[in-house]
């Protein structure tokens, strides 16, 4: 989840880096603006390059970006952490109040002949602005608490600025040194985005969330990393909320080391859920959309050096997207990604998994 320090204290930033994965090797699909993200940020390390990297992080954003950020990103854990909490019961009472005045539209809906009247018409047009002034009033709430707090926030950014380079630079490239790790002939392998998978309370657990709904694009690759919870708990994918049938197409298992779980789609199903075969009602759905959420990522990096080949991992942790600089107006495509956190140097692969 989006490190909640980051918006009371402001953000730092964070990445990551994994294995080398021949079996997507054929897949030509154009790299998402996340993919691109990520090696762009790994070639700041391969060249020394902390005035380029900076600029990949959140720490690059003028007063009036971060302000429009706060206004327009849609993000609950953020908006939580700037409401205290509030946004949360904001959003719910919200969602009761509109479902109540959907029933009662259906329900005039399902009257028959009384429907054609001028009355019913008159109604159900009444019901339906009150759902509009309901999504209002929740926008209009959070931009009062963004008002009130987004100057904080940003003087409280600017306060940590020059800690940047020695905490979020420097000990990735401190930890390929002690590595013997010459950048020049360094190899990216792999950009994947990491879930991290457990069970508790009889549900999947996806980086700390029970059960929750994912969204994922196309073109990128996930890589599934289940924990010792997850013993003798099935994780499966299917076109159907319980499967039975797995779907397989796009999907890769590690034989050996944490036998993680590696997908990606150059054309995704209509539909697909995670699922465990054993136990119902564990996982939920997968989305593939233009997300109606700005959602925090976690990208592993892989990549090679030395002879023979070895491998090593960063893990760039909480990169959110945010509006194109190049369009100031509200509604812009958020394609640009940022770091929120620190990077982090995860070392070397102590054993290269094989592919099945």
């Amino acid at each position: 989840m989006l490190n909640m320090r980051l918006v009371q204290r402001v953000a730092v930033f964070l990445l990551v880096a994994t294995p080398n994965n021949t079996v997507w090797a054929e897949l030509t699909s154009p790299k998402h603006s996340l993919d691109a993200f990520a090696r762009n940020v790994f070639e700041t390390f391969k060249g020394n390059d902390f005035g380029t990297f900076h600029q990949h992080t959140i720490f690059a954003l003028s007063e009036e970006q971060f302000k429009r950020f706060l206004f327009e990103v849609k993000n609950d854990e953020i908006r939580d952490t700037l409401s205290k909490g509030q946004w949360s019961q904001w959003k719910e009472n919200t969602r009761i109040q509109r479902k109540m005045i959907e029933e009662e539209i259906k329900k005039k809906e399902e009257e028959g002949g009384e429907i054609n009247s001028l009355t019913a018409q008159t109604e159900i047009k009444e019901l339906k602005v009150k759902i509009v002034t309901l999504e209002r009033e929740l926008l209009r709430k959070w931009a009062v608490v963004c008002a009130q707090k987004w100057r904080n926030n940003y003087s409280r950014l600017k306060s940590i600025v020059s800690s940047a380079r020695r905490e979020a630079f420097d000990p990735i490239l401190t930890g390929a040194e002690k590595e013997g790790i010459q950048w020049q002939t360094a190899r990216l392998t792999a950009v994947e985005i990491l879930h991290e998978i457990s069970f508790a309370n009889n549900h999947f657990k996806i980086d700390g969330v029970e059960a929750p709904i994912l969204q994922w694009y196309s073109g990128l690759t996930y890589r599934l990393h289940f924990d010792k919870t997850m013993h003798g708990k099935p994780f499966r994918l299917a076109t159907l909320p319980e499967g039975p049938t797995p779907y397989e197409h796009g999907i890769a298992r590690e034989k050996t080391g944490d036998k993680d779980l590696l997908a990606r789609f150059r054309a995704p199903p209509e539909a697909l859920y995670y699922y465990c075969p054993a136990k119902e009602k564990m996982g939920n759905r997968i989305h593939f959309s233009n997300p109606e959420k700005h959602l925090r990522h976690n990208v592993l990096l892989t990549f090679s050096y030395g002879s023979p080949q070895h491998g090593y991992r960063i893990l760039l942790r909480d990169c959110l997207p945010i509006p194109a600089r190049s369009a100031p107006r509200a509604g812009a495509t958020w394609n640009q990604w940022l770091l929120f956190e620190r990077p982090v140097w995860l070392g070397p692969i102590r054993k290269d998994p094989s592919i099945d």
